[in-house]
């Protein structure tokens, strides 16, 4: 099929561009006639497929300056009627629109005009706003990426610090507890000499014509004991480790004998201190002296208290004697 115009042209832009359309719609054209025209009589123009197949018949109006059977070149309106009929679209026909095409790709976007939907020629465009919002996307994902590991990093770190804070407060902790302990030996210490150095103050109402049993003195008399066979060394030992000893006539007891007071010394009194008066006590009087269990102190458990009454242990807290019965005796103004 060929493809031509009245203005005698292959390649007339509008006759070219409603050929394509004839071609979409499988139709052939049996012709053009000139139906009138001022500058010359009626000529048969031939029978080419041209230009659009509109239903019924047509009358295209158009300028024709190189249409040699209309004179000279000179422009002219023509008035032309066609005549069609419907025809299968061939391959060659479809070779004919792609060689068309290829001559002339500025007719592309215009043919995608008619023949796509509006929906359709918009889906390039939005193609690309969508690839252009996907790589935005991405980027946007690629620095919350970032900022995640750039936290994490911060939290490893601070992870790492918090565990090394720990450790250090458990050192700490482990520092104030053996300072604390050593204070505590201190104090006790002191306190003990102090009852020592002020057995009178702290102990006359417990015994008259006291004297405070010396390291010396209370060795020797260990020592006897063990030679008598009445004391094991270890015995010795742990009579050994007193903290107070006292010898002195109970005052509530006419009796010219003698009674050693055994006294553990503790700035806080608790139950373990009871018990060492207690057995320390008990030994000392395998040697078959009298002998009365004391704790002394500034303060004492609840636990010690109750265990130091059942245990018939007298207490010494601050001056303030208390009988194993819980009876409290009036203070020593001495003291």
């Amino acid at each position: 099929m060929h493809t031509a115009c009245v203005c005698g042209r292959l390649a007339c832009i509008p006759c070219a561009l409603s050929t394509l359309l004839l071609l979409l719609g499988a139709v052939e054209c049996h012709g053009y006639y000139i139906k009138t025209c001022k500058d010359g009589p009626l000529v048969v123009v031939g029978s080419y497929t041209v230009c659009s197949c509109c239903p019924g018949t047509e009358h295209i109006t158009g300028i024709a300056p190189d249409f040699m059977a209309l004179g000279q070149g000179m422009e002219s309106d023509l008035s032309l009627e066609k005549s069609w009929q419907v025809m299968a679209f061939t391959v060659q026909d479809f070779h004919d629109l792609v060689a068309l095409l290829t001559q002339h790709p500025e007719w592309r976007a215009e043919l995608r005009r008619l023949v796509l939907t509006e929906e359709l020629l918009a889906l390039p465009q939005i193609v690309r706003d969508l690839a252009e919002a996907q790589q935005r996307t991405e980027q946007q994902v690629a620095q919350l990426v970032e900022a995640q590991q750039r936290t994490e990093q911060q939290i490893a770190q601070l992870v790492q610090q918090v565990t090394q804070l720990a450790e250090a407060q458990r050192r700490t902790e482990r520092q104030i507890v053996r300072l604390q302990d050593g204070v505590g030996e201190l104090k006790g210490v002191v306190l003990e000499q102090r009852y020592r150095n002020r057995a009178f103050a702290y102990f006359s109402r417990l015994v008259r014509r006291m004297h405070t049993v010396t390291d010396d003195e209370l060795i020797a008399l260990l020592e006897e004991a063990v030679a008598r066979g009445v004391l094991s060394e270890d015995g010795m030992d742990e009579i050994g480790r007193a903290d107070v000893v006292v010898r002195g006539q109970r005052r509530e007891s006419q009796s010219p004998d003698e009674v050693y007071l055994v006294v553990e010394v503790s700035w806080g009194v608790g139950p373990g201190d009871v018990e060492r008066a207690v057995r320390r006590a008990a030994l000392l009087s395998q040697t078959g002296l009298h002998t009365i269990p004391v704790v002394a102190g500034e303060r004492i458990t609840d636990e010690a208290a109750e265990l130091a009454r059942a245990m018939w242990v007298w207490q010494v807290l601050d001056g303030r004697v208390t009988a194993p019965n819980g009876h409290a005796l009036p203070h020593n103004a001495s003291s």
